[in-house]
């Protein structure tokens, strides 16, 4: 799972601020459960940072954070019946969240203003909002559906509306 996410963010490396990380992860989480989605996470985070030769002290465990911080959104929602609209609005929580994480961290390190840096960043946060809540509604429900019957995952209550 950790090599799809690492393997579709380089091949859309290509296209600012477009990725499937956010609705592959949210899918190992409605399928897989809390800690593997965290192992996910962890291992996903580790592997992009040594392959684009950015890990850092304090960059990788920020990186490790940001992309924890779907978990914490996702964690009260789990028995939950899944709604794909709900999702789509997560993932534009997430891209605030993650951008913030980023923002802050990206400035202290580089000794930027933060304030000059997140207005410069507000675009491609744009972008991301847009790419994450579509790509959540529009594919997140046949991909749950492949996943959860090509696995035979007993799902229980959470079937996609």
């Amino acid at each position: 799972m950790t090599a799809i996410i690492v393997v579709q963010k380089l091949l859309l490396a290509v296209i600012p601020n477009f990725q499937f990380s956010t609705i592959l992860l949210i899918l190992f989480f409605y399928v897989f459960g809390t800690k593997p989605m965290l192992l996910i996470t962890l291992l996903y985070v580790i592997v992009d940072n040594l392959w684009l030769g950015t890990f850092h002290v304090i960059y990788t465990p920020v990186m490790f954070i940001a992309w924890s911080s779907l978990l914490l959104l996702l964690i009260p929602f789990k028995n939950k019946s899944i709604n794909v609209w709900f999702l789509g609005l997560i993932g534009i929580i997430h891209v605030v969240m993650y951008s913030a994480c980023f923002g802050i961290t990206t400035a202290l390190i580089h000794e930027i203003d933060v304030i000059a840096y997140v207005l410069a960043d507000i675009p491609f946060t744009l972008i991301l909002m847009v790419s994450n809540f579509l790509t959540i509604i529009w594919l997140f429900k046949p991909l749950y559906n492949v996943m959860s019957k090509y696995y035979k995952i007993i799902i229980g209550e959470n079937d996609c509306k």
